[in-house]
């Protein structure tokens, strides 16, 4: 048993260590956790990547979005997510798959967001992990993210994400001994026009240095828009488009890394009853 805990402690690590940048690069570069968004937007999911963006949705929404990642076969990342109002809030649930028969990695989340007036909204949002290793025990953790979105003018947005903020703790040991790291990022997003918005994000990783991430989106037509991304520090970017209709919000993106290659993914949310 000690034997075994210690392995899934050095392999948890070494995952993190490999993967942490990869795995938050793919999200970065598939356009999902800019840390604000544009004022025109009327259904979206970006919430995951701040959950304080949801505070202004009027309406349920539900979606899905699968990505296969980068040239490791068989690592899939598939994120089942869906929010409705209540009570003047707005509380999202998501589950999140990824990873492949040798290691993957479970998530239910829980989230929380309020508007505080028109100047400000945040969120809180619970995670509940499960990691399985092949061969070896599963281990358990709980973590919580927290997010602000300032809107410093009509606009202007100013977010900031606090992913896992507070300890991880092995449900098992009851104490801190496995730790998920800290992500932060913090941007400002501005919309230029009816056409063209722009958003900058400063990411800081646990162990990593600081990234900057820009992201450039512009409304080709009513119902087809353009999203692009682009990562300072690992010169990675990624390509986007959206197409809306009534019920569907509709998105493909793929994203290119210099060393490790491509990855595509779909995403798919509606906030009307098909």
């Amino acid at each position: 048993m000690k034997t075994t805990f210690i392995l899934s402690v050095i392999i948890l690590n070494l995952y993190f260590d490999c993967f942490a940048q990869l795995g938050s690069g793919a999200s970065d570069n598939t356009l999902l956790m800019m840390s604000t968004e544009s004022h025109n937007i009327v259904q979206s999911s970006s919430f995951i990547g701040n959950q304080a963006l949801a505070a202004k949705l009027e309406k349920p929404i539900y979606g899905v979005f699968s990505e296969r990642k980068y040239i490791f076969e068989g690592i899939n990342n598939v994120i089942l997510f869906g929010g409705l109002p209540v009570f003047r809030n707005y509380v999202t649930a998501g589950l999140n798959f990824s990873g492949n028969d040798w290691f993957n990695q479970t998530l239910i989340s829980l989230g929380i967001s309020k508007s505080l007036g028109v100047k400000m909204d945040i969120g809180l949002r619970f995670n509940y992990f499960i990691e399985h290793f092949s061969g070896y025990e599963s281990n358990n953790f709980l973590s919580a993210d927290a997010g602000f979105v300032f809107h410093l003018s009509s606009k202007v947005n100013l977010g900031l994400q606090i992913d896992n903020a507070c300890a991880v703790f092995l449900l098992k040991a009851r104490k801190p001994e496995v730790n998920i790291p800290y992500r932060c990022k913090w941007g400002l997003g501005y919309d230029i026009s009816d056409q063209f918005f722009i958003g900058v994000d400063f990411v800081k990783e646990e162990n990593f240095k600081i990234n900057l991430v820009t992201l450039l989106k512009y409304q080709l037509k009513k119902k087809i828009s353009i999203k692009y991304t682009v990562s300072a520090i690992q010169m990675s970017n990624a390509i986007g488009i959206e197409w809306f209709q009534k019920k569907i919000h509709f998105q493909f993106v793929c994203a290119r890394h210099p060393q490790l290659g491509y990855s595509a993914g779909v995403i798919i949310c509606s906030n009307q009853i098909l």
